[in-house]
């Protein structure tokens, strides 16, 4: 975990205190630390500053200045069901390429009030760095992962995959619809 955190970073967070989340019978797993500290590191804007850290261990061809999305991702991406300005925190998650919906019926399960646990914005992006510092591939080549523990401030879900632009590679793309097109899948995770 520490590598993650250099890579984007270049710092490494305080991992006392942290215990490991269970996810019984879910294989493989890969267990992500969300350190507080992000939140000091980006200037409280967590989401952006993840982001951006991101592009540069990613793309590093890509200018910074260019690397702009008009979204004021801490601005409208309102409701976190997790976050690190509450503290730090661990998680897992089904460490598979392509985001798979585990849970089954997703509408009727993850969609009730204080029930989703699925990815928030934040965690999809560090997901994202850790596999590609492992791998050298990023997920959802064919899949969009639907962040649904994170709210845009119209009260619409956003779904991320890592799309080629005239950037390089942009991981965000918003999908404001209910409705779940096979593409469309959450990403469970274990606390």
């Amino acid at each position: 975990m520490q590598e993650l955190y250099r890579a984007l970073f270049d710092k490494v967070p305080d991992f006392s205190g942290i215990s490991l989340p269970t996810a019984n019978g879910v294989s493989p797993l890969r267990t992500i630390f969300v350190a507080q500290e992000i939140v000091k590191w980006t200037d409280g804007k967590p989401l952006e500053g993840t982001l951006m850290a991101l592009l540069r261990l990613c793309s590093s061809d890509v200018s910074m200045r260019d690397a702009t999305y008009g979204l004021r991702l801490d601005e409208v991406l309102v409701r976190n069901e997790r976050s690190p300005e509450g503290g730090s925190y661990i998680f897992s998650v089904h460490d598979v390429r392509e985001a798979r919906d585990d849970a089954g019926n997703f509408l009727n399960t993850w969609l009730k009030p204080n029930q989703s646990r699925g990815q928030t914005f934040l965690e999809r992006v560090l997901h994202e760095a850790s596999y590609y510092l492992e791998r050298s591939e990023h997920l959802d080549e064919r899949t969009w992962t639907l962040c649904s523990s994170s709210c845009h401030n119209d009260g619409s879900l956003i779904s991320v995959r890592w799309v080629q632009d005239k950037l390089g590679y942009s991981p965000v793309e918003a999908k404001f619809s209910l409705k779940m097109p096979k593409y469309l899948r959450p990403r469970r995770v274990y606390l």
